[in-house]
């Protein structure tokens, strides 16, 4: 293999041309790498936020329809007298609104879920109080402390420094990264729900880290088959073209041993002023004049 390649100027050439092209696309796709994964970070984040933005419209419009329709008042709608239900551990609590919760937004909630990466959607007080989780966690009860803390936990009051940050903020949305069950990778993405002009409380969305990650991976997928595909067809073409290009200097090697063994009868034709054509005729003169001087040499 090596000896082919010294005696092939045209696999030289391409493999010189071919090494430069790999390190230009290699640089290239890393460089757009590196750009878009900041991008994709960022486009994750402005669409849960953009998500937790329309939880938290929805539910200011499911309880001030609430209190126009007379379902339950104002003032009940921010009852914070949470009387608690027995039996369970962590405790969990009703009010005078939940029950109605539970009917209006279990559905609105859940639909934020079909996106595999979103963890939870849900609605708090400014106390942490859940009324209605999603219903992957309403799972039922099964008296099993470990087993109820992860697929029971509606109708809790949270109090973790990730839902602390949430429920204080009534600016704009809040982001948060953290470890989701102190093992997932994710952000917490919270909005404020503001209910007649008073801070009610948020709507959290917490997103998979590796919704992002994912969308990582297959953007180096995509970048690595591009640059193998480019690379592959690349080479190839500057192959034939090189090997057509040397096809001229082929056959002056040709005719060169050819006139090193005697033979300078063959004309060397050109029909080209570049530097082959150039070649062509001052070998052509060559041959004429070896011609010459061996037909001298018979005569003499």
């Amino acid at each position: 293999m090596l000896d082919f390649i010294k005696t092939s100027l045209g696999i030289r050439i391409t493999l010189f041309i071919g090494l430069f092209l790999m390190a230009v696309v290699v640089l290239g796709a890393g460089s757009i790498y590196l750009f878009q994964t900041d991008e994709i970070d960022e486009q994750c984040i402005s669409k849960t936020k953009t998500l937790s933005g329309i939880g938290a419209q929805g539910i200011r419009q499911v309880i001030e329809s609430a209190i126009e329709k007379g379902v339950f008042s104002e003032k009940e709608a921010f009852d914070k007298q949470y009387e608690q239900i027995t039996g369970f551990v962590p405790p969990k609590y009703r009010t005078q609104y939940d029950s109605y919760l539970d009917r209006e937004i279990v559905k609105f909630q859940d639909a934020f879920l079909k996106d595999p990466n979103i963890l939870y959607a849900i609605a708090m007080d400014t106390n942490g109080y859940v009324p209605t989780h999603n219903t992957r966690y309403q799972k039922e009860h099964t008296g099993d402390y470990q087993k109820d803390y992860y697929d029971n936990r509606t109708k809790r009051i949270l109090n973790d420094p990730v839902t602390v940050n949430a429920i204080r903020n009534d600016q704009e949305s809040v982001i948060q990264r953290f470890a989701f069950d102190s093992k997932i990778d994710a952000w917490d993405i919270s909005t404020p729900i503001f209910v007649n002009g008073k801070h009610w409380g948020c709507f959290s969305v917490g997103y998979r880290v590796n919704g992002s990650e994912n969308a990582r991976w297959s953007l180096l997928r995509r970048l690595f088959i591009g640059a193998f595909l480019f690379l592959g067809i690349s080479i190839t073409a500057v192959y034939l073209i090189v090997q057509r290009s040397l096809l001229p200097l082929v056959e002056l090697a040709q005719t060169a041993i050819q006139l090193a063994d005697g033979d300078v009868e063959r004309k060397i034709r050109s029909g080209r002023e570049d530097e082959i054509g150039q070649t062509q005729e001052a070998l052509d003169r060559l041959r004429v004049s070896l011609k010459a001087a061996m037909e001298r040499l018979k005569r003499g």
